[in-house]
């Protein structure tokens, strides 16, 4: 029953491994285009104002000192004469020392949404890496001398589905997802595949043993019970997986969800966002930590969605610099 399990848990991984994988490819082509993105050089800005007026220039040397006149009689005062008129504008100054750059300004309030964008084009799939080398199959053993026929035993219970469940939820609870940097590194798959053998094995010992039951009558034979030949896992392509048992007309479900991360493209504020989604917004990355509700968006404090990735500034007008 242990290796049946871990053959489960190996099927189950390798389904997860596939699904993470075609999930991260456009989340870590996104990346890979916004750091690759060179600055663009802006538009010449207009010409600025004229400088302030020249100093005044130095006076020039006194003339020699006449003799002093008669002091005449005081004369009336005039009328105001007339203003003149304007003098000629004089020649702009020369252009000051470009000032350093100013330390960043406080963040401004969010501005409104803009509406969302055209859905990118869908990338190609990655190359299917190669299968590895089958291993070395083992020498055939000499067959051994053929025993007497037990008595008949007593009818099998059926296998228990709850505890298969169980035992594949607390696997799954265990799994560590570290945010990455940037949204690059993160666990590899691997880590998966070995962690659920490890659990389920170690979830397999507490199965008790049974006992060795006492001889007695063949009985009638009992309809068989739902085993591993009755179970399939369903998965919706997403993050739902559904282990079943069924015959016939007998059947047991038993459906659990991963919160892995899926890329939903441009944010759409009618939308609603599960736990895992991603979107970009902004020109950043967010990442939902749980069903929004009508109202909320990325940036708010409303605790729905988390920065995983930041725009970056704006490239500065190279022209005209020498």
């Amino acid at each position: 029953m242990t290796e049946q399990l871990a053959n489960m848990a190996t099927d189950l991984v390798g389904t997860v491994k596939v699904y993470i994988s075609k999930r991260l490819e456009g989340i870590v082509a996104r990346i890979d285009a916004l750091e690759k993105r060179q600055p663009e050089k802006g538009e010449r800005g207009d010409l600025g104002a004229a400088g302030a007026p020249g100093l005044n220039g130095k006076d020039g040397a006194a003339g020699a000192k006449g003799d002093r006149g008669d002091q005449g009689e005081k004369g009336e005062r005039g009328e105001k004469g007339d203003p003149g008129q304007p003098g000629t504008a004089g020649k702009d100054g020369a252009a000051g020392l470009s000032g350093k750059d100013g330390a960043p300004g406080l963040p401004g309030e969010n501005g409104k949404d803009g509406a969302p964008g055209a859905s990118g084009l869908k990338g190609d799939t990655g190359a299917e890496g190669k299968e590895g080398a089958p291993g070395e199959r083992g020498e055939k053993g000499d067959a051994g001398i053929q025993g007497k026929d037990g008595a008949p035993g007593l009818n099998g219970k059926d296998a228990d589905p709850e505890l298969i469940l169980r035992m594949v939820k607390d696997a799954i609870s265990l799994i560590q997802v570290k945010d990455g940097n940037d949204g690059r590194d993160g666990p590899a798959l691997e880590d998966f595949r070995d962690m659920l053998k490890a659990l389920v094995a170690e979830a397999a010992k507490d199965i008790p043993a049974g006992r060795d039951g006492r001889d007695a009558l063949p009985g009638k034979a009992g309809a068989d019970g739902l085993g591993f030949d009755d179970l399939r896992v369903e998965y919706d392509g997403e993050r739902s997986f559904a282990v079943i048992f069924e015959r016939e007309d007998r059947r047991k479900e038993f459906a659990f969800q991963i919160p892995a991360n899926i890329d939903r493209g441009v944010y759409e504020p009618a939308k609603t966002y599960q736990r895992g989604d991603s979107f970009t917004y902004g020109g950043s990355i967010y990442i939902t930590q749980r069903q929004n509700l009508q109202g909320e968006k990325p940036g708010d404090d409303s605790g729905a969605f988390r920065l995983a990735v930041k725009r970056g500034r704006d490239g500065k007008d190279m022209r005209g610099e020498s």
